[in-house]
């Protein structure tokens, strides 16, 4: 990769319209590991299950870096290309998972082996187009893009069966008229039901037509939806039924309610100095 020191007009398009999701996604990721809307951050881990996972997913978008440095390489193009279709279907399974099962994947030898396959690929691809690229990726573009495509496609498999859950568990909640004692976010799994597929068709057709002014227009809408979504996650979307949330929201109340009355007996304290020091300079004048 040989990175220009002049862009043409176009080529500083593509360029902006990559670095926009990365910076959007960049600050996502900061304000979604630092942030929780008090008083939930006190039960943090039940409130916002996947709020690691989030964090990572944002800032994973820096790895199409090399194409913002050099648009019009043929290596980074076909890496930025390739990344939609492989990042992805992994992202969205994970969180899907981690959301509304309240699972931790990783424990599981499959799972982990699952969400470090496309990472490595990635990693590796990300070297060679550093590299490596002229040597070991163009000549073989075909066979790359067939290894890509058939990788997305497996890891799609395991996104459709976290995905064909949450649409079973929608219907069962629907069918029991909201009558569950669960704390199952209804609402929220209703308006991103679909959103894995809509990413995962937009990303193949990005990948298939192979037109960089495409990946533009669909970097920069990326860039704002990510900021519009992370809107919709800082508050939690869960309701609280069971005992389990039931108990998390009794911990918070009492919390607040101490730290109230430590606010008032230091209030008291206060007013009672500035009274005290009060009637002392008043009994100070009636001496004199």
């Amino acid at each position: 990769m040989n990175i220009p020191t002049i862009f043409t007009q176009v080529e500083f398009f593509y360029s902006l319209a990559c670095y926009t999701v990365i910076l959007s996604g960049t600050f996502c990721a900061i304000v979604r590991w630092f942030h929780m809307c008090h008083p939930f951050d006190k039960q943090g881990d039940y409130f916002y299950p996947a709020r690691r996972q989030m964090t990572f997913f944002y800032a994973a978008t820096a790895l199409q870096l090399p194409y913002v440095l050099c648009p019009a390489d043929p290596g980074t193009w076909f890496f930025a290309r390739s990344f939609g279709i492989l990042y992805y279907p992994v992202c969205f399974a994970m969180l899907y998972h981690r959301y509304f099962q309240m699972g931790k994947m990783w424990r599981k030898v499959s799972s982990v082996f699952y969400f470090l396959t496309p990472f490595l690929l990635l990693g590796g691809l990300f070297i060679i187009v550093v590299f490596h690229a002229e040597e070991i990726l163009l000549p073989y573009k075909l066979q790359w893009e067939c290894v890509v495509g058939g990788m997305s496609i497996l890891l799609s498999i395991r996104m459709i069966r976290e995905g064909r859950w949450l649409i079973k568990k929608v219907d069962e909640y629907h069918t029991q008229n909201f009558s569950s004692d669960s704390d199952f976010p209804f609402a929220f799994a209703k308006k991103i039901l679909y959103l894995p597929v809509m990413w995962l068709l937009v990303m193949w057709t990005q990948f298939l037509v192979d037109s960089q002014l495409l990946k533009a227009f669909v970097d920069l809408f990326l860039a704002a939806w990510q900021i519009r979504f992370l809107c919709k996650i800082l508050h939690p979307n869960k309701l609280i039924h069971s005992a389990q949330g039931q108990e998390g929201m009794d911990t918070i109340a009492q919390d607040n309610m101490e730290r109230v009355l430590q606010e008032t007996e230091f209030f008291e304290q206060i007013v009672q100095a500035v009274d005290y020091q009060a009637g002392g300079g008043n009994r100070y004048r009636r001496c004199r």
